[in-house]
């Protein structure tokens, strides 16, 4: 078994996919913006609004806040497992790298991600990385992950399966990160992301997708 020289969250992974496709709507994404979101977990991109990830934070706090109301907020209420855990950290280890963060919400072999965008197309969450919560709970009973998703006052679903998904897409960009990583390693101040013994992987709550 090899040792494990990269931890990376989901969110690390995304995020250079937004630098291979050379950034998102309204902006460009270059290696200078990916290695400093590394070093700093944040993304600049030219607005003062609420970044995707607060968003849905805050939507997921809501949920959870049993004062709180709305339709949205009951529609997804009526999906969660009665009997859950909030924020579980998990993780999985491909080769020299090891990919975990913390899943939203885990019950009765269903996961949960909470996700916002401003613009939503069917289906947004193909290739996410937080695929990857998939393998690390799949031998603790995981049979499905569902990520719940706010955009423009409208909630979405969208659901896979361990036993059904296709990971190479996601194998081969963690190849490509790899690589980037090494070519700017010099760069690259947040030694979270290099095997040191340094504690474990924290998903980063600030940047934005």
């Amino acid at each position: 078994m090899l040792q494990v020289r990269y931890r990376l969250s989901p969110d690390m992974i995304d995020t250079f996919d937004l630098y291979l496709k050379g950034g998102s709507i309204g902006y460009s994404f270059e290696a200078f913006d990916l290695i400093n979101y590394l070093n700093t977990g944040y993304i600049f991109n030219g607005e003062e609004n609420p970044t995707d990830s607060q968003v849905a934070n805050f939507f997921k706090e809501v949920v959870f806040k049993k004062d709180v109301s709305s339709d949205n907020i009951e529609l997804v209420r009526k999906m969660l497992p009665g009997f859950g855990q909030t924020d579980i950290f998990c993780s999985t280890i491909l080769g020299d790298i090891e990919v975990g963060g913390m899943i939203d919400y885990v019950g009765f072999g269903k996961g949960f991600v909470f996700r916002a965008m401003k613009y939503y197309q069917i289906p947004s969450m193909l290739h996410s990385s937080c695929h990857w919560y998939m393998k690390a709970l799949e031998q603790k009973g995981l049979t499905e992950l569902n990520y719940v998703i706010i955009s423009d006052g409208h909630v979405h679903v969208e659901t896979y399966t361990p036993s059904t998904y296709d990971f190479g897409r996601l194998e081969d960009k963690l190849k490509l990160f790899r690589i980037f990583l090494e070519e700017y390693k010099d760069q690259i101040t947040n030694q979270n992301i290099f095997n040191n013994g340094i504690g474990r992987i924290k998903e980063d709550s600030s940047a934005n997708r």
